[in-house]
């Protein structure tokens, strides 16, 4: 089927889908409103954090980079921590 019959032909898609045949989901839009059933495209734009033109793509941010880092970090802390209890413990118990 080519797109102008598809234009043309095809009735709008169940809310939260698009394009042919119904098979793209939406993205995030703002204020819960469908998106374009044929672009998929966010009439009234994308909820925070998301990029248009299909409120896809998560954008990060300075805040969400930093508790990125820092739950990084706790992970790393906790690794670094088990690895050398458990090396310790190994250690004490080698000597007796």
């Amino acid at each position: 089927m080519n797109l102008i019959c598809y234009v043309i032909f095809h009735t709008e898609c169940p809310r939260g889908k698009y394009g042919i045949s119904c098979n793209s989901d939406c993205g995030h839009c703002a204020d819960s409103i469908t998106c374009h059933h044929i672009t998929g495209t966010c009439p009234g734009g994308c909820k925070a954090g998301w990029k248009l033109p299909l409120c896809k793509t998560a954008i990060i941010t300075p805040v969400t980079a930093a508790m990125i880092g820092v739950a990084g970090g706790i992970c790393f802390t906790v690794v670094l921590a088990v690895v050398l209890f458990v090396g310790l413990v190994k250690l004490w118990r080698f000597k007796w």
